[in-house]
């Protein structure tokens, strides 16, 4: 049977991006803290649940598509690796969204999914009882962490060399959350314009209140929860757009 050439460009660059290293073990170690943390707690609710062991395995996952997924897409761009991909009978719109896919998309959904799945089986009862409101939380936390991917390899496009895209993807993830942080401090009340774009900076946050009532504010509404995928999407078309109009080896 003949693979499709955009399926084998994939398989070739997934593999590339989760090459094993000490690196990876951190990460791994680290998404696996909320678990282990969670023997400490009273959970209610598998969205409580959720948001507990998953909240530190996004702090993982964001330093793993810094350090390594955007430095590795700005060391393909500075040691013309993307030429040769785009030397294969395929369209720049395809080569782009397999590098979304294998750099960012899939790294971001293991390692979210993994202490996820662990958790699953250990709380198997009460995650059981409420698995639909579980596996939105988890799919919250993946849309975010997909967020974050998309910023940082549109930023290793410009800088196109590793260490700068990691150091320019680092600062712009805490500027990121800093910023929320700030704007919900500022704010003159919860039901302020400036809290709730706050909040929507957070899209697990916006979810975990919509399923769990806890707000201090009124229910998400229609903009919080749109904010974050439509930011995603909005990246994803621009890296497409420039990769395939206006990025020159």
């Amino acid at each position: 049977m003949k693979w499709p050439r955009w399926v084998v460009l994939a398989y070739l660059d997934f593999s590339d991006t989760l090459r094993p290293g000490i690196f990876d073990a951190l990460v791994v170690t680290m998404s696996l803290v909320g678990v282990v943390l969670s023997y400490l707690e009273y959970f209610g609710s598998s969205p409580a649940l959720a948001m507990s062991i998953l909240s530190p395995t996004l702090l993982a996952t964001a330093l793993y598509l810094a350090l390594r997924s955007s430095a590795g897409l700005a060391h393909m761009a500075e040691d013309r690796v993307i030429d040769v991909y785009l030397s294969y009978p395929l369209g720049r719109s395809i080569v782009a969204g397999v590098l979304l896919v294998s750099r960012v998309l899939v790294p971001a959904s293991l390692i979210i999914l993994l202490p996820a799945l662990a958790a699953g089986v250990v709380y198997s009862p009460l995650v059981g009882s409420e698995a639909l409101h579980y596996l939105e939380m988890i799919g919250a936390f993946i849309v975010q962490a997909v967020f974050y991917g998309l910023m940082f390899s549109v930023i290793a496009l410009f800088a196109r060399r590793g260490s700068a895209a990691s150091i320019i993807s680092l600062l712009t993830y805490f500027v990121y959350n800093i910023l929320g942080v700030i704007l919900s401090n500022l704010a003159e009340s919860p039901e302020s314009l400036m809290y709730k774009l706050s909040r929507s900076m957070s899209f697990y946050l916006v979810v975990y209140q919509r399923l769990t009532g806890v707000s201090i504010a009124s229910p998400p509404g229609t903009l919080e929860l749109c904010f974050v995928p439509c930011l995603s999407l909005a990246l994803a078309a621009g890296f497409i757009a420039y990769f395939r109009g206006w990025y020159e080896p």
